[in-house]
């Protein structure tokens, strides 16, 4: 047949280290069976995209991401993978794939199995699918049955990939030996933390100082965050918690590994296996920073009853994370100074540093207090400036349009979300990665929540408009006797009740009001918008400067002005 007529066809091809030393079905054995297939159907193979030694029961996997990026720019009409399970070992993202792959007109062929494209196809294509996925399981479940029964014989046949920092893993004696190099900067970090009363942080800050190499550095890994010689303080919590270097490993303690060292995840101690390791650490060392670090964790800051005005409702202006509170003891006047920070200011949380500046709370509360007493107390004034910004009717379109590129953005965020959950609960990625990427996807969704807010502005209507007027009046009558003399409890209470967010992006502040209307208020001036029957108004203000900060802790009475009125 001419090749002007043949299709154009794309392979994939995957092996996982334990099924090709089992089935003998590597690589390429796959790419020439599917070679010889594509022959046989006149489909002109341009590609073949492979995946060594990765799972089939994830999509983070170099050869299918490029196979997909392929498909979405339709460089292929067929698709041909030796066997269903070569795609994937799950029910849910072999359907998906498949799915999309119809969407954008590519047909879906294995060499093993016979598909037609009707309703029996794909009840056929279901059941192939559930049976990769509980091959899977089953193998799975063989190979952990198969580690347990080692485990109780002696041998460590678990989590060699990757030993405890200190150790490295003889695949011969099927146990742990102790690296000097490794071994020697363990033994450093309890004497810094024992004799020398370091804090993780210190610890940490030194280990960076010093250019130490981290296990993944030393076993040549790529790190997923950082750099070459970055250490985190979570990283040297779980050094000095970590029982293998008293000569003692517990396996099958802990249900899941990553979750919190809880009573509620520990398994029954008949569960438990001991394994015996090379003793770095003595049992007298290991047990004063064991008191230690439960001492630290009584008397942090973090969790001693302090009153924080604006605490968890201050977010970055610059990258969105949630600012934390943190109290400086003894200021000039002898009380303490409250601040608010962005985590990723600080090089133990964020090898990428923020800029922004910390924040006192002194400078924060009398500006959002005032905004928030205006609008309570002079809605009609409000409402009047968000009638004349929506005057400005040739901004809706371009409005219209960024709103659209934000929804689609928003959908593929929140897909990725749900991948991430379905990969990390494979146990494909560790708690850690978990928790950072997640993070990020969550922060990327309030920033486009946000700017979604402003958008929709601009598309309102002018009945919208007056129908919160009365709702803000009824709940002025409702809190006219908490606004005037509130103390700092009350201020919280009131903040908690009225107020999403404030952003925080140097001097200026961005507060969203929570309002019960069936309609919404946003915007960069006030602003109206339908959601959840909650209504979000964005206030403008700025940070109180700091001559007036000082002149009102020194106790000078501002009789001329409110002080509200200097805010700019």
């Amino acid at each position: 047949m001419e090749t002007s007529q043949q299709k154009r066809a794309c392979a994939l091809v995957r092996v996982s280290t334990e099924e090709q030393a089992r089935g003998g079905y590597g690589l390429k054995f796959q790419e020439e069976d599917i070679r010889t297939f594509c022959e046989r159907n006149s489909l002109e193979l341009l590609r073949v995209f492979r995946d060594e030694g990765y799972s089939g029961s994830t999509p983070d996997r170099p050869g299918f991401r490029e196979m997909m990026e392929w498909a979405r720019d339709r460089r292929f009409e067929v698709l041909v993978v030796w066997k269903l399970d070569r795609l994937f070992r799950d029910t849910k993202l072999t359907l998906q794939t498949v799915d999309e792959l119809a969407a954008l007109n590519i047909k879906f062929r294995s060499v093993q199995e016979s598909f037609t494209h009707d309703s029996n196809g794909r009840f056929l294509l279901t059941i192939f699918a559930a049976g990769a996925e509980k091959e899977r399981k089953d193998i799975n479940l063989r190979m952990y049955s198969g580690r347990i029964a080692a485990a109780r014989r002696g041998s460590l046949v678990c989590g060699v990939s990757n030993p405890a920092y200190g150790y490295r893993y003889d695949k011969a004696e099927k146990n742990l030996l102790i690296d000097g190099e490794e071994a020697a900067v363990v033994s450093q970090i309890f004497h810094w933390y024992v004799d020398e009363k370091l804090s993780l942080y210190k610890i940490q800050c030194r280990l960076n100082d010093m250019r130490v190499p981290t296990k993944y550095d030393r076993l040549g890994r790529k790190k997923r965050t950082g750099t070459k010689g970055w250490w985190g303080t979570r990283v040297v919590g779980r050094i000095l918690e970590n029982e293998s270097y008293v000569g003692r490993m517990m396996l099958r303690k802990y249900k899941r590994w990553g979750l919190a060292r809880r009573e509620i995840n520990l398994r029954p101690k008949e569960d438990w296996i001991a394994i015996e390791t090379p003793r770095i650490i003595s049992d007298e060392i290991f047990n004063l920073a064991q008191k230690q670090r439960a001492e630290s964790i009584a008397n942090s800051p973090r969790n001693t009853k302090r009153l924080y005005i604006l605490g968890k409702l201050l977010v970055c202006g610059n990258d969105g994370r949630r600012m934390q509170a943190h109290t400086m003891p003894g200021g000039k006047n002898g009380k303490d100074v409250k601040y608010y920070y962005c985590m990723a200011t600080d090089k133990a949380h964020a090898a990428v540093r923020c800029q922004s500046r910390r924040v006192r709370e002194d400078r924060l509360v009398l500006p959002i207090w005032q905004k928030l007493k205006e609008l309570l107390t002079n809605p009609a004034f409000v409402l009047r400036q968000l009638s004349e910004y929506q005057k400005e009717k040739t901004m809706i379109s371009d409005a219209e349009a960024k709103k659209d590129e934000l929804e689609k953005s928003k959908e593929k965020t929140g897909e990725r979300l749900r991948r991430l959950a379905e990969v990390y609960v494979t146990g494909a990625v560790d708690k850690t990665f978990y928790d950072r990427e997640r993070h990020k996807l969550l922060n990327q969704t309030d920033q486009a929540n946000r700017e979604l807010n402003r958008l929709e502005a601009l598309m309102i209507s002018a009945e919208q408009i007056t129908s919160i007027e009365g709702s803000i009046q009824k709940l002025y009558e409702q809190y006219r006797d908490k606004l005037e003399g509130a103390s700092d409890e009350v201020k919280k209470e009131v903040f908690r009740t009225f107020l999403n967010s404030v952003a925080v992006r140097g001097n200026d502040l961005e507060i969203e009001v929570r309002l019960p209307s069936n309609s919404a208020i946003a915007g960069q001036q006030p602003s109206l918008k339908t959601r959840n029957s909650i209504s979000s108004l964005f206030l403008r203000a700025h940070l109180l400067p700091k001559a007036i900060r000082r002149k009102r802790a020194a106790g000078v009475v501002m009789a001329a002005q409110d002080p509200a009125s200097a805010l700019g």
